[in-house]
């Protein structure tokens, strides 16, 4: 390593001093620029410093409440993105994994959006009587759990299904 004269030095130092900003503007400045470099990096390195190695985002994705969603909330929600893009049998496909996944799990709140899915999905293919059949099962496992206002919305849904109000099967 050769030694720097001070024509170099007095070059490298102008440069970081332009780089840094510490040749502009009063001391209160140059002090406050050091203090969030420090501050922002202490709390990069705190981040950083919780973040584990060896988690995979694959295995379970986590909410916000750090609350698991299960494989049949993920399958429910690609179902839903099938039905959508009108890819209807792989929609049918996966709503019937996950409304088996749900019954396992013992998730009436599960199974009734798979029916209310199942119902839109039923509806948009014309087969109405199903789609009828769908809203009123996702209606009764909704008034079962206390969702008033769902429990009215599917059971609305199954009257207006084909544009005929049908009654409520008893």
């Amino acid at each position: 390593m050769q030694a720097m004269d001070g024509a170099e030095f007095d070059n490298c130092w102008s440069r970081f001093d332009r780089i840094l900003f510490l040749s502009v503007g009063p001391l209160a400045i140059k002090a406050g620029i050091f203090v969030l470099m420090f501050v922002g990096f202490g709390l990069f390195g705190l981040a950083a410093s919780r973040i584990e190695p060896n988690s995979s985002t694959t295995k379970t994705v986590e909410r916000n409440d750090s609350r698991k969603t299960s494989k049949a909330g993920l399958l429910l929600a690609q179902a839903n993105t099938h039905r959508i893009s009108s890819r209807h049998d792989q929609a049918r496909a996966a709503y019937a994994e996950a409304r088996t996944l749900y019954k396992q799990e013992q998730s009436r709140l599960g199974e009734a959006n798979v029916l209310r899915g199942l119902g839109d999905l039923e509806r948009v293919l014309g087969r109405h009587d199903q789609a009828r059949k769908n809203f009123y099962q996702a209606a009764h496992l909704y008034g079962a759990l206390g969702l008033i206002k769902l429990e009215k919305g599917m059971l609305e849904a199954g009257e207006s299904v084909g544009g005929q109000n049908r009654s409520v099967p008893k």
